[in-house]
C-alpha cells in the first residue's frame, strides 16, 4: 500500500516551514485524521491534504484552500494566430530577462491557494511565483515560454511535455489588455505545436475561477477531474 504523506522538501525548504502532503482520495476519515495527528506529532507545521471529497475538519485550524479543475484538449488541431496590430508572439522561449515577466506570473496567481491562506505572506506568493518563472526559463521547468509582446511582455504562457501531452503551467494577460483575444492566442499558440506533434493538452484552474473556465470550455476543454485540497495548520502550541 502507498504511504498516505510524505514530507515535501521543497516546499518546506522554500518556505522555511516543515509542510507535508496527504493523499486521501480512497482513504478513510479515520486514517487521514491519524495521519494529521501524526505528522503533527512529528513538528509539521502545515498539511497539503488533496481529496476528491468534502472532509469534515473542523476540529483543525484548516481551509480549503483550493477546488483545483483539470482540464484536457484531447484533439488540438492546428489554426492560424492572429493578433491585434503591434502585438507579437514570442515563442517557443521568451529571450528577455525573467524580471520581465514577474508581474504576469502574479497576475496569474490571483485565485492561488498561496495567496488566500493568510498563513503565507504576501512576500511568500511574490516570491512562489516569481521563482516559477525563473525555474521555468533556467531550470527546465517549461518547455515553453511564450509571450504576447507590445513591445514589453503583455501576456504569458509556460509549459512543459510530459508523454502524450503538453501541461500548462503560468498563463496570463496584462489586465490593461484584457479583451483583446491574447490570452486566446497564447493559447491557440500552445495548441498547435500540440497538434504538430499529435498531443494532447492539459491545464489546471480553479473552479472558483469561472472566467478561466469558461475561457477553457469555449476554446474545446473538458473536465478532466476535480480536487480539494484543504490547507491544516498545527495550531497546538497556541492551545497550550
Amino acid at each position: 500500500m502507498a504511504e498516505l504523506s510524505r514530507v515535501l522538501e521543497w516546499d518546506s525548504n522554500f518556505f522555511g516551514k516543515q509542510i507535508a502532503q496527504i493523499n486521501a482520495v480512497n482513504a478513510e476519515d479515520s486514517a487521514i485524521f491519524k495521519e494529521i495527528d501524526s505528522l503533527f506529532d512529528k513538528g509539521t507545521e502545515c498539511i497539503y491534504l488533496s481529496t476528491d471529497r468534502p472532509i469534515d475538519l473542523s476540529g483543525y485550524d484548516s481551509l480549503t484552500a483550493d477546488k483545483k479543475r483539470t482540464y484536457i484538449h484531447e484533439t488540438p488541431e492546428y489554426q492560424q494566430v492572429a493578433l491585434p496590430d503591434k502585438i507579437g508572439i514570442e515563442s517557443p522561449c521568451y529571450t528577455g530577462h525573467p524580471s520581465d515577466l514577474y508581474d504576469l506570473a502574479l497576475q496569474s496567481g490571483e485565485y492561488s491557494r498561496f495567496r488566500v491562506d493568510p498563513h503565507f505572506s504576501k512576500e511568500d506568493f511574490e516570491n512562489l511565483y516569481k521563482k516559477w518563472v525563473d525555474n521555468s526559463m533556467y531550470e527546465g521547468f517549461a518547455d515553453y515560454v511564450i509571450a504576447a509582446t507590445s513591445p514589453s511582455p503583455i501576456g504569458l504562457m509556460t509549459a512543459k511535455r510530459e508523454h502524450d501531452r503538453i501541461k500548462i503551467g503560468l498563463i496570463a494577460t496584462d489586465t490593461k489588455y484584457r479583451g483583446k483575444g491574447i490570452g486566446k492566442q497564447l493559447m491557440r499558440t500552445i495548441l498547435n505545436k500540440a497538434a504538430e506533434s499529435n498531443l494532447k493538452v492539459e491545464v489546471v484552474t480553479q473552479a472558483d475561477n469561472i472566467p478561466a473556465c469558461r475561457f477553457y470550455e469555449a476554446l474545446g476543454f473538458r473536465v478532466l477531474d476535480e480536487t480539494l485540497i484543504y490547507h491544516i495548520w498545527n495550531d497546538r502550541d497556541s492551545k497550550k
